[in-house]
This record gives C-alpha cells, structure tokens and sequence, in this order.
C-alpha cells in the first residue's frame, strides 16, 4: 500500500466504490505479514482481490504456505468475493464467487 493511501483512505474509497455499486479489484505490492493490520478492514470491500500466494499466506497467518485452496478460502470467509492468486510458474489459482475453484497453468515462455 502506498504511505498516503494507507488505512483511511482507502477504506473510504472502498467503501464509496460499493455504495456505487462498483466492482473493487485490490492487489499488493510487497505485502507481507505487518501489512495485515492495513488490509483487515478493507476485506469486505473487495471483489476481486489478486495477490501472489507468498503476500495472501502471509496476511492470512500462514506464512510460506502454497496451500491456495486453504489460502483463498481463509480470504473468502472474510468476505472477498473473488480470490486470485498469482501462483508464479504455476499459474494461478482462482476462487470464484460463482462456480468452483480452478488453476490456469502459466504460459511457457521459452
């Protein structure tokens, strides 16, 4: 999160985003486990939220997990609709709202 956008005003920028009716999309940039605090309250704001599975394990408390399943599923019970998580040379796995939860491998670039 960016120092000036941190906390507050973010979370007001979410919540005006919704009462709009809006679709959020929140990702990280270096996130690790003190970012936790910063993110809390925003959770139920967000619909598609798309961090590494390194940044989501650790804000769910599970640091140096690659268990997605248990990873997005910590995000969803918090209220995200939509976890993707960037899996690095594996792909990504997404938890949708809507249907089951599935992997899209990574496109090979050699």
């Amino acid at each position: 999160l960016l120092d000036n956008f941190d906390g507050g005003p973010s979370l007001r920028l979410l919540k005006r985003a919704k009462e709009k009716a809006r679709t959020t999309v929140f990702d990280l940039i270096l996130a690790n486990a003190s970012t936790t605090k910063l993110v809390e309250p925003l959770i139920p704001f967000i619909d598609f939220y798309v961090p590494s599975i390194e940044e989501a394990s650790a804000l769910a408390g599970m640091e140096g997990s690659r268990d997605a399943p248990a990873v997005a599923k910590f995000f969803k019970d918090q209220g995200v609709a939509n976890v993707i998580l960037t899996m690095d040379r594996d792909g990504v796995y997404v938890d949708p709202k809507e249907g089951e939860p599935f992997s899209v491998p990574a496109h090979d670039i050699n």
